[in-house]
């Protein structure tokens, strides 16, 4: 399943990729994950894995840092056993100040049978466009 997702904000560019990068926060904004990342500043390599539980049960979403072009865009492959696939976030300037956000990512669960991919699809899109406006109203929040 992939997906484009694309937003404005009041924020500046600058602000909103603070706060979009700050992948060791997105807990904040994604029901029931914690994040872990690497030490040291973010690189190409540098890995982080939001895993997600409800009780016992647990997916892990290990991702690796394959683009880091600051203030612009960044890139992660992910490399978990349950989840494959990529997410990129490019940050622009609006054309009346503040910033746009584009958000890609395909997600290729491995063990999902063919036949709920369709019902996957309808509930990734809504679920990461809610984590967006999520991440973005802490930009504009805070700048």
């Amino acid at each position: 399943m992939t997906f484009t997702l694309r937003h404005t904000s009041t924020a500046s560019p600058d602000r909103v990729w603070a706060v979009v990068t700050d992948v060791a926060r997105h807990g904040d904004h994604v029901p029931a994950t914690a994040v872990h990342t690497d030490a040291g500043p973010k690189r190409l390599g540098w890995g982080f894995t939001a895993r997600t539980a409800v009780g016992p049960a647990h997916v892990d979403d290990t991702m690796v840092l394959s683009v880091w072009d600051p203030p612009h865009r960044m890139r992660v492959v992910k490399v978990g056993r349950m989840l494959r696939g990529w997410a990129e976030a490019t940050v622009e300037p609006g054309p009346d100040g503040g910033s746009v956000l584009t958000w890609r990512e395909s997600i290729v669960p491995p063990g999902l049978p063919r036949a709920l991919h369709g019902v996957a699809d309808r509930i990734a899109g809504p679920a990461y466009d809610r984590v967006l406006r999520s991440l973005l109203a802490t930009a504009e929040e805070a700048g």
